[in-house]
């Protein structure tokens, strides 16, 4: 009986993260202290948010002057939500470039507060417009569960139906999120490019490679719960190392000469003819 022979022409997830690791062997600083500044930043945003609760709870209290304060934190914490943003391009834009092997500056962290920031700006609203369309199934859903409670009187459908939308929108969100998961880094590759056109692009790279993709995400679980037990300390960490093994997922599939020498991804059709050969004269 004939032995099939197949061949993996894209690395595994396990692949892609020990690339990571060698790349950032004595390059983690300048990443690290970008992780550390978004730290900063979004613990600044969360004792807001506490400070909001808490006046907001006590609103029945408080004189007009109470819920301006409300009101301009809540602004305050729109502009940190996008800055954090910013500052995470400007973080996989460093991360690309150890994955390029090119010299990074804590300057680079700016990256997208100095390249047409305008055009990041957009693709954060786009990202979160997308979030509200995701999450649409999720309020269809409750509120289906809410009028067969409120007629029947039993909660059991509303259960289901919570269950049942929160499974939807996670499922969508991550659909919807990973077509567009390469866009910044066809930005960082043509800075010329429009968030439209870079979106477009993306969905198109990503065809075929959407589950390849979400398996590589779903392996920082383990590192993503233990950067929640150490209060986000081990985030420092976790950021560069995602961010470098995503851009080693990029550049697999635009710029395989870039990548590290290996046995099957980047032959040609006529190499994989050469390896069938090689195996059948072996097997005989």
């Amino acid at each position: 009986m004939e032995k099939k022979f197949s061949i993996n022409k894209y690395k595994l997830a396990k692949e892609l993260k020990r690339e990571a690791r060698t790349a950032l062997t004595g390059n983690y600083t300048t990443p690290v202290l970008d992780s550390l500044i978004i730290l900063v930043i979004q613990s600044i945003l969360n004792g807001e948010m506490r400070m909001s609760s808490a006046l907001i709870q006590n609103g029945d209290n408080l004189p007009l002057a109470a819920f301006f304060l409300i009101f301009m934190l809540f602004l305050v914490g729109i502009v940190v939500t996008v800055t954090v943003y910013l500052l995470r391009v400007g973080i996989e834009y460093i991360c690309y470039k150890v994955a390029r092997k090119e010299k990074a500056a804590l300057s680079d962290t700016f990256y997208a507060f100095k390249n047409r920031p305008g055009r990041f700006l957009l693709l954060f609203l786009l990202y979160f417009l997308i979030m509200l369309l995701a999450f649409i199934p999720y309020v269809i859903l409750a509120v289906i569960g809410m009028i067969a409670y409120i007629t029947s009187g039993n909660i059991a459908p509303f259960i289901v139906c919570i269950a049942i939308g929160v499974v939807i929108t996670i499922a969508l969100s991550y659909f919807l999120l990973l077509r567009y998961s390469l866009v910044n880094f066809l930005i960082f590759d043509n800075p010329e490019m429009s968030a439209i056109e870079a979106m477009k692009k993306s969905a198109k790279l990503m065809d075929g490679h959407k589950l390849r993709m979400l398996r590589l995400a779903l392996s920082f679980i383990g590192i993503i719960m233990l950067s929640i037990l150490t209060c986000g300390i081990a985030s420092l960490w976790l950021l560069p190392y995602q961010y470098v093994s995503y851009s080693f997922f990029y550049m697999e599939l635009v710029h395989p000469a870039k990548m590290k020498p290996d046995w099957r991804p980047f032959i040609s059709d006529a190499g994989e003819a050469l390896v069938r050969k090689k195996v059948f004269l072996e097997k005989y």
